[in-house]
């Protein structure tokens, strides 16, 4: 396994006739050190290659291990909702994610939309996150650690989840206040755009006699529209 601090490697020879006399080790391609304790400290991957000679001038062979140090935190986390979006319809989040780690990996994974974390999971890079139900801001946190087990500092994005349709604007008219029948066949109207957690992205409408009609036509962001020279009726 990898570890994330300086390592404190112990070599014990035994030799049960004439007793070991001394322990000589290298780390890597480097020199050989006479000693039976040692720290290494550099991160990477390293092979350690140690023996020992007895007292009677015996030499073992070679023995080799693996020592794997990370003592560094993974960065340039990113992530992103559903492609950047603002505003979402649908409690199911799409996330895109990025982490770089330069020595043992990006392992694992977790996220927090509320006060608690998720379990750790092994690291994608994509995430279909199920979120609970009810509108505003949702702020998703995002983290990883390596496979030595040093965490990143978290990052966040942020989305408007908005699951209830907009109410009716309220439309009034300077030339006609009073919602009365008119002589005036160039009226103008006005509306006032409905609360909504994510705003308004525009309007449609329609004008004809039947108060049953829905809206139909582009959507418009004025919030107001004229007629001129309409028929009688």
């Amino acid at each position: 396994g990898w570890y994330k601090s300086d390592v404190v490697v112990t070599l014990t020879p035994s030799d049960d006739t004439s007793g070991t006399l001394y322990t000589y080790y290298k780390i890597n391609d480097g020199t050989w050190q006479l000693g039976a304790s040692f720290t290494v400290s550099t991160e990477g991957i390293h092979t350690i290659y140690y023996y020992s000679v007895d007292n009677a001038g015996n030499v073992e062979s070679i023995w080799s291990e693996s020592l794997k140090i990370d003592k560094t935190r993974p960065k340039n986390l990113t992530i992103l909702i559903n492609e950047g979006a603002l505003y979402t319809l649908n409690n199911t989040l799409t996330l895109i994610l990025n982490a770089t780690d330069d020595c043992s990996g990006i392992a694992e994974m977790k996220f927090r939309w509320n006060d608690i974390w998720t379990d750790w999971e092994t690291f994608n890079k994509t995430k279909i996150l199920v979120i609970s139900e009810g509108d505003g801001t949702r702020i998703i946190y995002f983290d990883v650690k390596d496979y030595a087990g040093n965490e990143a500092y978290p990052v966040s994005a942020t989305i408007i989840l908005d699951t209830t349709s907009p109410g009716a604007p309220i439309v009034s008219s300077t030339t006609n206040p009073e919602d009365l029948l008119t002589n005036n066949n160039s009226p103008i109207f006005s509306w006032s755009p409905p609360a909504d957690a994510s705003g308004i992205a525009g309007y449609c409408f329609t004008l004809d006699q039947n108060n049953g009609t829905a809206p139909a036509g582009a959507l418009t962001s004025n919030t107001t529209i004229s007629f001129e020279n309409l028929s009688v009726g």
